[in-house]
């Protein structure tokens, strides 16, 4: 038994990461998140990183997508995976997330 729900896994597409201020050497940080919902073949994830006073220093959004890994291609969530993550319905709309910007001078 690999632990996955019918050979699935989920692959980070994409993410909106707004960082606040950065952890100093030797801050404990701590990352919460959530589920924001699904959309087709997309899943939504919400975050926030806070150093250990409680101060948020980060905070995002993220898009996955659902893989079997046997297939090795995307899978729409199952009822049971629904029930799992505790998603009772698709969301109305996909959640746009900014495009990757070109570093300049990269080549």
């Amino acid at each position: 038994d690999n632990g996955l729900i019918n050979n699935c896994a989920w692959v980070l597409l994409k993410y909106d990461l707004t960082i606040i201020e950065y952890p100093k050497f030797r801050d404990t940080i701590t990352v919460e998140t959530d589920i924001v919902g699904i959309k087709k073949l997309y899943g939504y994830r919400s975050f926030t990183i806070k150093i250990s006073e409680g101060t948020l220093i980060a905070s995002g959004i993220s898009t996955a997508v659902l893989i079997d890994i046997n297939k090795r291609r995307p899978v729409k969530i199952s009822p049971e995976q629904c029930k799992l993550y505790g998603i009772e319905k698709e969301l109305e709309e996909n959640i746009p997330l900014d495009d990757f910007i070109q570093l300049e001078g990269y080549k």
